[in-house]
C-alpha cells in the first residue's frame, strides 16, 4: 500500500516550512489557518482529499498571502497529483477535477509551474484509461490552453492540434451543459484562431458567471483576455475600460499582486496606441514595490513593457540593460520563455537582434521567430510575416520581403487587427516604392487611419510626402474648391504612368474615396452608346450599415452617363439619422468608353458644403485625363503583345447565362465550398478562375486535374514532401494544396479520383490540416475548394464509385454550367469573340462580322463539344480562309450533326462466360477482358487500373500469374 509520508509532520509549523522551503515564514501558520484538518486527512491516507482541501484553502487565503507563497503551494500540489497512485475508475474522476481546478488557478495566477503540462497529460491519460468521452475532450481544450500559460512550451501547434481534436470530440457528443463547463477554454480558442468577436462575447458570459461566484482571480484572467481581444481587434476604448474598472476593484480589495498585473496590461495597451506617457506613468507604479523574491512573474512583464518604451524613446542600450537583468534573474529560478500574446515582445526582441546586442537569457529570437511562424497564434503569426519580411528585405531578397509582407496583410486583415496590419503596410509600401510608387501610395491609404497611433515611432517620414497635403495638415488648413481639385491632380497626375487599367481600378477607388471621405465607391462602364451599363469594381471602406446601397435600379446612374452631366443625391440615409450622400462623376473617356464614379457616404464635413454639380465635373475631367492616359498606353502594350492562353473574358448574352454567373458572383466572396457540374467544354476552369478572381483572396489560384494524378504520385504532388523522406527527394517540396494558401484549390475531374484518394482528400478537406511526405508538423491551410465534375455525381455516389461524405463536404454549393445548345443567345457572341481573338493571335486579316449563311450554320449545329468545339471550329476556319470569308469547310458542317452527348458510362468489359467456375478461370478471364477492352492501356482514365481498382504491380503480378500477352 502507498505510504504517505506528510502525517509524519504533525507540526504545522514544520509541515509549512518543509511544504514551501523558502517560501517559509512563521507568520504563515496564521495567515493559512486550517491546516489540521488537512493534516488530518494525511494520517488517514486519504491524500486525494487532503489536496482538495489544501488548493480549497489556498483559493480562500490568495488575496492575502505572497505571490511566493501561493507558488509554493500550488508547486506543491502539481508535484503531488502527479504522483498520486489512483487504483480505481472512483478515484480518477475527483482526481480529474481536482486537476481542472489547479490547472486552472495556475493559469489565472499567471505562475511557472515546470510539471503543469506533465500533470495535464497524465489527467487525459487518466480519462482515457476510464473511457470517459467527456473528461477526454475536456482535457483536450486543456491541454491546448497552455498555448496561452506560462511555460516553455507556449504558442506550440502541437498542444493546438490537441485542442482542436477536444472540440470536436465535443461537438460530437452535443451535450449544452459540457459546452457551458468548457466555455472558458473555448475562449482561449477563439482567441488563439483570431476569432476576436467570438472570444470577448465567450469571455464577457464566462466572466459574469465568475464575478457572481466572487472568484476574483479566475474572473480576471478572462477579463484581461478580453481586453486583449477588444485591442486586437481595434476597440481600445473598451480594453482600456475593462481594465481600469478592474483596476479600481482590486485596489479596494488591497490586491497587489492584481493590481500589478492590470497597470502592466494597462502600460501595454498605452505603448499600443502611441501614449508613451501614460504608459510610463503606470509602469512607475507597478515597479514601486515589487522584486523577484514577491513577484517573479509580474516583475518580467512589467520589465518587459519598460523595455519596449526605452526602445520606442530610442533608448535601445537602456532597453537591452533592464530586460538582460529581469530575465537573468527569471532563468536563474527556472522561468524559460515567459508568455506573450500579441507582437510588441516579438518586435522587442527583433530590434535588439537587428542591433547585434548579446542574446538574452529565456528568449532566443530565431527560434522565437519559428515558433511564431509556424504556431496557432495568427496574430503572432502576422507579425512574425512582417519580421521574417524584413529580415528578408536586409539579405537582399526583395521578393520574397514582398511576398512575406504580403500574407502578413492577408492574415491580419483577416483577424481585424487594423493596427498591425498598418505596419505591415508600411513595410511593403517601403519595399514596393522604388518600383512601383503607385502601389506604395495606395498602401498608405489604406494604412492611413492608423497613422496617429503609429506616427510617433513607426511612420517613416520618407512616405509622408507621398500622402496628400490635405491629409497631412489635417484641420490646419481650410478646404476650397481649388485645394480639393488640387489634390485630385497631385494624386493621380502619377498614376498617368501606369500600363495597365486593371492596376489603376483600385486606386481610382480609394484615393477619390480618400479625398471627398467616401465609404463605399464603385465604377461602371458603358463602353458603346448602346451597350448596357455594367459594374467593373467596387469597393468599401468601412461597414456602412444596410441602408447605404448603391440605387438597385441604377436609373439614376444611366442617366448620368446618357447626359454626361454629374449626378448629386443627399439624404439617402433613410431612417437611420445619419446624413448620407451619393455623388455620380462622369467620366468621359471616349472612345474607350463613358466611366461613372459614384461614391456614397457620409463624406468630409468640411467638404459636404462645396459639393455641387460643377465640382464633380471638374473632379471627372481631372480623372478622365488619367484615365484616358492609362487606358491608351495599355492599348499600345496589348497591340504589342499576343494575347495570353487561356484567359479570355467570359462571354454571354442569354439570360440563362447570366443568371448563372450571378450565383456564381453570389457565392464567390464566401468561403463555402463549390461543385461545378456540367459536360465537357462548358469552361469549367474559366469559371473557378472567375470565382477566385472575385474571392477577394489574396492567394493563387491552383488547378488540379485529378484523373491525372497517379496513386502512387497522389501524396507527394499534393502535399509535398520534405528532404530524405524517400530515394530521390534530394530536397523539400511545397506541394500542391500548400501553394493554395489564401487562394483556391480547384480540383478538376473529380469523379476520377480513386477511393484512396478520396479518402485522403476528405481527411485534408475536414481537418484543413496535413503532413508532407516524410514530415512530421502538421502544416495548416486555409483554401477556398472548387471542384468539378462532368459526371452526374450523385449517381457515383450510389453506384459506391464516390465517399457519399466527400461529395457532402465538396458540393455544399451546387451549380450545373448550362451546356452551349441550351443558350444559344451566346453561340454567336462567342463566336464573334473567337473570330477577332484568333485573327490577332494568327496574325490574319479579319472580317468583322460573320456572314448570314455561316451565322444560320453557327446557330442550328448542336455543339456536343460545347464552348471548345465552338472555339477550335473558329480557329480553324480563320487558320484555312485566311479570315476572308469565314465559311465552313464541309467536313465540318456537312455532316449530319452528332447526338447529343450523354454521360459518359462506366468502362465495362465484355460479360464472362457463365461456364467458367473456378475463381481463377474467372479472375484471370475478367482480367484478359479489361486488358483487351482497354487495348492494354495500364494508366489514364478508362485505363486497366482504373476499372480492376488495384495497384499497379498487383496487376503485373496476375498477368506474369497467368500468363497474359498482347498477342496472345
Amino acid at each position: 500500500m502507498y505510504r504517505n509520508d506528510w502525517y509524519r509532520h504533525h507540526d504545522c509549523g514544520n509541515f509549512l516550512h518543509a511544504l514551501l522551503g523558502e517560501c517559509w515564514q512563521p507568520e504563515l501558520l496564521i495567515q493559512l489557518g486550517g491546516l489540521p484538518p488537512i493534516l488530518a486527512l494525511l494520517g488517514q491516507e486519504r491524500e486525494l482529499e487532503a489536496l482538495e482541501a489544501l488548493l480549497a484553502l489556498c483559493l480562500r487565503r490568495i488575496d492575502s498571502l505572497r505571490p511566493g507563497v501561493i507558488k509554493g503551494l500550488l508547486l506543491c500540489l502539481s508535484e503531488r497529483l502527479l504522483r498520486l497512485p489512483l487504483s480505481s475508475a472512483d478515484a480518477v474522476r475527483p482526481y480529474l477535477r481536482l486537476c481542472r481546478e489547479l490547472h486552472m488557478t495556475i493559469t489565472c495566477s499567471g505562475n511557472f509551474i515546470p510539471k503543469l503540462p506533465s500533470l495535464c497529460f497524465r489527467a487525459r491519460a487518466q480519462a482515457f484509461r476510464i473511457a470517459d468521452r467527456e473528461e477526454m475532450a475536456l482535457f483536450d481544450l486543456l491541454i491546448g490552453t497552455l498555448n496561452v500559460c506560462n511555460t516553455p512550451r507556449h504558442n506550440d501547434p502541437r498542444l493546438h492540434a490537441i485542442m482542436l481534436r477536444g472540440r470536436r470530440q465535443l461537438e460530437s457528443l452535443r451535450k449544452p451543459d459540457l459546452f457551458e463547463t468548457a466555455a472558458p477554454y473555448l475562449g482561449i480558442l477563439a482567441f488563439l484562431e483570431g476569432d476576436y468577436d467570438q472570444a470577448m462575447s465567450i469571455f464577457t458570459r464566462v466572466s459574469r458567471k465568475l464575478r457572481a461566484q466572487e472568484r476574483h482571480l479566475f474572473e480576471l484572467f478572462y477579463v484581461r483576455h478580453w481586453s486583449f481581444a477588444a485591442a486586437n481587434r481595434g476597440d481600445f476604448d473598451l480594453a482600456a475600460s475593462l481594465l481600469l474598472s478592474r483596476l479600481r476593484q482590486s485596489s479596494i480589495r488591497n490586491d497587489m499582486s492584481l493590481t500589478r498585473s492590470l497597470r502592466s496590461q494597462l502600460a501595454s495597451l498605452y505603448l499600443r496606441t502611441g501614449k508613451s506617457d501614460k504608459a510610463l506613468e503606470q509602469l512607475d507604479i507597478a515597479l514601486s514595490d515589487i522584486t523577484e523574491q514577491t513577484d517573479i512573474t509580474s516583475m518580467v512583464t512589467t520589465v518587459r513593457h519598460l523595455a519596449c518604451y526605452h526602445m520606442r524613446e530610442g533608448h535601445a542600450d537602456a532597453a537591452y540593460h533592464v530586460l538582460q537583468n529581469v530575465l537573468h534573474k527569471a532563468a536563474q529560478r527556472g522561468f524559460q520563455r515567459p508568455t506573450y500574446l500579441n507582437g510588441m515582445v516579438l518586435e522587442l526582441l527583433e530590434a535588439l537582434h537587428d542591433r547585434g546586442f548579446p542574446p538574452l537569457p529565456c528568449y532566443d529570437f530565431p527560434q522565437e521567430l519559428q515558433r511564431c511562424l509556424n504556431g496557432p497564434n495568427r496574430l503572432l503569426r502576422g507579425v512574425a510575416l512582417r519580421l521574417h519580411g524584413k529580415q528578408l528585405a536586409a539579405a537582399g531578397q526583395t521578393a520574397q520581403a514582398i511576398e512575406a509582407c504580403r500574407h502578413s496583410i492577408t492574415l491580419l486583415d483577416a483577424l481585424h487587427d487594423a493596427l498591425e496590419a498598418g505596419k505591415s503596410r508600411l513595410m511593403l509600401a517601403q519595399l514596393l516604392l522604388p518600383e512601383d510608387e503607385g502601389k506604395a501610395r495606395l498602401l498608405l491609404h489604406e494604412a492611413w487611419a492608423v497613422y496617429p497611433y503609429l506616427k510617433h515611432h513607426f511612420w517613416p517620414e520618407s512616405l509622408l510626402p507621398l500622402i496628400p497635403r490635405y491629409l497631412r495638415e489635417g484641420q490646419d488648413q481650410a478646404v476650397s474648391e481649388r485645394s480639393l481639385l488640387a489634390a485630385y491632380r497631385e494624386h493621380f497626375a502619377p498614376q498617368r504612368l501606369r500600363t495597365s487599367f486593371e492596376s489603376f481600378l483600385p486606386i481610382l477607388l480609394t484615393e477619390s474615396a480618400q479625398i471627398l471621405g467616401a465609404e463605399h465607391s464603385c465604377l461602371f462602364l458603358q463602353s458603346h452608346p448602346s451597350a448596357p451599363l455594367r459594374q467593373l469594381a467596387s469597393q468599401d471602406s468601412s461597414a456602412v450599415g444596410p441602408e447605404l446601397s448603391i440605387p438597385s435600379t441604377l436609373d439614376e446612374i444611366a442617366g448620368i452617363v446618357a447626359e454626361g452631366s454629374p449626378l448629386l443625391l443627399d439624404n439617402l440615409g433613410g431612417g437611420s439619422g445619419a446624413r448620407v450622400i451619393l455623388a455620380g462623376i462622369p467620366v468621359d473617356c471616349r472612345p474607350y468608353g463613358i466611366y461613372v464614379l459614384c461614391h456614397m457616404g457620409s463624406f468630409r464635413e468640411e467638404i459636404r458644403p462645396m459639393l455641387s454639380e460643377d465640382l464633380l465635373r471638374d473632379i471627372g475631367r481631372i480623372l478622365a485625363w488619367s484615365c484616358t492616359t492609362v487606358l491608351e498606353t495599355e492599348q499600345s502594350v496589348l497591340r504589342n503583345a499576343p494575347l495570353p492562353e487561356g484567359h479570355q473574358e467570359l462571354v454571354c448574352a442569354s439570360p440563362e447565362m447570366r443568371r448563372f454567373l450571378e450565383d456564381i458572383d453570389t457565392v464567390a466572396g464566401t468561403d463555402a465550398s463549390i461543385l461545378l457540374n456540367g459536360e465537357s467544354g462548358v469552361g469549367k476552369e474559366m469559371l473557378a478562375r472567375r470565382i477566385h478572381e472575385k474571392s477577394g483572396r489574396s492567394g493563387r489560384l491552383v488547378t488540379i486535374n485529378m484523373a491525372s494524378l497517379q496513386d502512387d504520385l497522389f501524396e507527394s504532388e499534393f502535399f509535398g514532401h520534405e528532404k530524405g523522406s524517400f530515394t530521390g527527394a534530394i530536397s523539400s517540396k511545397i506541394g500542391l494544396v500548400e501553394l493554395a494558401e489564401n487562394g483556391t484549390l480547384f480540383l478538376d475531374e473529380l469523379t476520377e479520383a480513386s477511393p484512396r484518394v478520396q479518402a485522403k482528400l476528405l481527411r485534408v478537406l475536414q481537418e484543413r490540416t496535413f503532413l508532407r511526405v516524410g514530415g512530421t508538423r502538421p502544416i495548416n491551410i486555409n483554401f477556398r475548394l472548387v471542384a468539378a465534375s462532368n459526371r452526374h455525381m450523385k449517381e457515383a455516389v450510389r453506384q459506391g464509385r464516390f465517399r457519399a461524405d466527400l461529395y457532402y463536404r465538396v458540393a455544399v454549393i451546387y451549380l450545373k454550367i448550362p451546356p452551349l445548345r441550351e443558350r444559344r443567345q451566346d453561340i454567336l457572341p462567342l463566336a464573334r469573340y473567337y473570330l477577332h481573338y484568333f485573327a490577332n493571335r494568327h496574325a490574319r486579316p479579319c472580317v468583322q462580322d460573320f456572314s448570314d449563311e455561316n451565322r444560320r450554320l453557327l446557330e442550328q449545329w448542336p455543339w456536343p463539344g460545347n464552348i471548345r468545339e465552338l472555339r477550335n471550329v473558329v480557329e480553324q476556319s480563320v487558320i484555312l480562309s485566311g479570315g476572308r470569308t469565314l465559311f465552313f469547310h464541309e467536313n465540318i458542317l456537312d455532316d449530319d450533326p452528332p447526338a447529343v452527348p450523354q454521360e459518359e458510362p462506366s468502362a465495362v468489359p465484355p460479360a464472362i462466360p457463365a461456364r467458367l467456375s473456378s475463381l481463377e478461370e474467372m479472375e484471370k478471364a475478367h482480367i484478359a477482358a479489361v486488358l483487351e477492352h482497354t487495348a492494354w492501356r495500364i494508366d489514364g482514365k478508362g485505363g486497366a487500373l482504373t476499372i480492376l481498382k488495384i495497384s499497379r504491380s498487383a496487376l503485373y503480378a496476375k498477368i506474369r500469374k497467368y500468363g497474359l500477352s498482347r498477342n496472345a
